[in-house]
């Protein structure tokens, strides 16, 4: 058995522990991570991450910042990776930047500008992090603007589908990235999984631990590559709100859905 685990990378406490017994059961997971390998996840938890390793975790991250002001966590700061049924699957930051600068990649020297300045945001690295910094502790400290922005990253996830490729509004060429990114990552997982079939056979449990973004490929992948057909599904709730605790009326979250619905309709263009 093969579970496409798609995860949001922010969520409360009760969804990764829920995600950590799924993935402890496995008799292998391959998880994804800009990274070199493993090492990379377990140097991040002591705080000795190096040049290759993924965006850091912890307060520094702009994604745990945005989970702390939510009231919720980050999956770096809280999936433990050093079990012995994980594995790194996934491209190191070197091979993407070489990837991005090939003539048949997503805008040449561009793309690999682009790609930098993300992981620069990530890290905490940016004068726009330090403002988004400030946005976000003015968020934490109110449980109502909490709760209305949690109802609305709900809605914008929902409406993407989680494909942010849908948005017509995102240019030709990070488009692009976002399909070269997502396409030669799954690629290095099938690779994974064929090799990692030889040495477990088909009656083994493989979790292909990935964001959500990735699954809608990765499923054509298993199904087109190793014959590969659904059997079953498992749902964690990942981000939840009480709208009667937060204050939150029945007018309010139709406002919120009404306005999400008009904004990405404007983003998906004509």
């Amino acid at each position: 058995m093969v579970w496409l685990t798609g995860v949001s990378h922010i969520g409360t406490s009760n969804y990764f522990a829920e995600l950590q017994r799924h993935l402890n059961a496995q008799t292998l997971v391959l998880f994804e991570g800009v990274g070199e390998h493993s090492q990379d996840f377990k140097n991040m938890k002591s705080g000795d991450a190096g040049s290759n390793a993924p965006a850091k975790a912890g307060g520094a991250g702009l994604q745990s910042s945005l989970a702390t002001s939510l009231g919720l966590v980050f999956q770096l700061d809280t999936i433990d990776y050093d079990r012995p049924n994980f594995r790194h699957s996934d491209l190191s930051i070197r091979e993407i930047r070489e990837l991005l600068a090939e003539p048949h990649g997503s805008g040449g020297g561009d793309a690999k500008e682009d790609f930098d300045n993300l992981l620069n945001m990530m890290e905490g690295d940016s004068f726009m992090n330090i403002v988004m910094q400030f946005g976000l502790g003015i968020l934490a400290s109110s449980p109502k603007l909490q709760a209305m922005s949690k109802v609305t990253l709900i809605e914008v996830i929902a409406e993407m589908g989680g494909d942010p490729s849908r948005l017509g509004a995102i240019s030709p060429e990070l488009k692009q990235l976002l399909e070269v990114l997502i396409a030669k990552r799954n690629q290095r997982v099938i690779d994974d999984l064929k090799t990692a079939l030889k040495e477990i056979g088909r009656k083994g449990a493989i979790s292909i631990f990935y964001g959500t973004g990735h699954m809608n490929e990765m499923e054509n992948r298993l199904r087109k590559e190793l014959n590969y057909k659904p059997a079953e599904d498992a749902w964690f709730p990942a981000i939840t709100v009480n709208l009667n605790e937060a204050g939150i009326s029945p007018g309010e979250l139709e406002f919120i859905r009404g306005f999400i619905k008009s904004q990405m309709k404007q983003l998906s263009g004509p």
